[in-house]
């Protein structure tokens, strides 16, 4: 039997695989160069065609997100701890690896720059991985750039996102919170 018969032509020029189609089809053994059995047929599926593991999503997506960090923001993040905490899954994925590793941002404090993508303002903030509880905090003056000066209030939704060409970290108020919806006038 042929080992290739994807590859492999027969006399009259066909391949053997379209013959092996052909043949089981017409439910006879004639002409069969191969001596494969007919009624069972093994289609190889071409490399092309196979299905890849590419270990994401291959639903229809219409654009990539780039805001790969969201945050609503919380009490917390406005008050008085004068930071911002990230979750810690988001901060390993996102933040950690282009900083250098964890082993650069724990126990130290790296500063980064900022741009506000919405006032195109370039600010500076300090990451730090706190060695007592292991949360990962935007800090230093994050209050007075970002909090004050935007106005940014508990439930507005900001995102965060890394720019490898400028290498700096992009800030954009992707939600402001509105409260309660209005639905339409009341007369």
């Amino acid at each position: 039997s042929c080992r290739f018969s994807f590859h492999c032509e027969t006399s009259d020029g066909e391949t053997h695989l379209a013959k092996k189609r052909k043949l089981s089809l017409q439910g006879t053994k004639k002409n069969n160069v191969c001596n494969a059995a007919p009624a069972i047929v093994h289609v190889p599926v071409p490399v092309a065609r196979r299905p890849r593991n590419w270990d994401c999503s291959t639903g229809l997506v219409l654009f990539d997100d780039p805001w790969k960090i969201k945050k609503v923001l919380k009490q917390t993040d406005l008050g008085s701890n004068c930071n911002i905490l990230i979750k810690r899954e988001l901060a390993k994925d996102f933040i950690v690896p282009v900083l250098g590793g964890r082993q650069i941002c724990e126990n130290r404090d790296v500063r980064v720059p900022v741009w506000d993508f919405d006032t195109k303002s370039l600010h500076s903030l300090v990451f730090t991985i706190r060695p007592s509880n292991q949360s990962h905090v935007f800090k230093d003056t994050w209050i007075r750039d970002f909090v004050l000066r935007r106005n940014l209030k508990i439930g507005d939704e900001i995102g965060l996102l890394w720019d490898q060409y400028n290498r700096q970290f992009v800030f954009s108020v992707l939600r402001p919170y509105c409260g309660h919806q209005v639905r339409g006038d009341q007369h």
